[in-house]
């Protein structure tokens, strides 16, 4: 089974959410950018290496926010969300379409992958203090 992370940014009250590749798998959908853990690497080291690579930013891999299951073409994933802090940087477009720093309640607004749209739900919820329904 692959392991991938994503990240979960935050600055001045909006959250980060990247557009994949149109080439890529599910080209065009919004996630919470990450990457595949490789061999011998840890998940916390995989999501920095990843953003770095991605996004040209430093980060520091926070908690897991959430843990997901999902079946693709290419095999099951186990996908780990964290809480990450940017610790330098701005992102820029070195591997994905475009990037958008969106306010909470914008989350759902994205056509976002399957796995992330669940989560941008309940991540929209905790920070709006919604009431869990959409």
């Amino acid at each position: 089974m692959m392991i991938v992370t994503a990240g979960i940014l935050e600055k001045d009250g909006r959250v980060l959410l990247a557009q994949r590749n149109p080439e890529d798998y599910l080209g065009l959908k919004w996630e919470f950018p990450g990457g595949k853990v490789e061999e011998g690497e840890s998940p916390e080291a995989c999501l920095e290496r990843e953003l770095a690579e991605e996004l040209g930013i430093e980060t520091r891999t926070g908690h897991i926010f959430d843990a997901r299951f999902a079946r693709r073409p290419q095999g099951d994933m186990l996908i780990l969300f964290y809480r990450t802090k940017l610790l330098s940087g701005e992102p820029a477009l070195l591997d994905c379409h475009a990037v958008r720093w969106v306010l909470p309640e914008e989350l759902t607004d994205f056509d976002l992958a399957p796995t992330d749209a669940e989560i941008a739900s309940e991540l929209k919820d905790i920070l709006t203090g919604g009431d869990g329904n959409g």
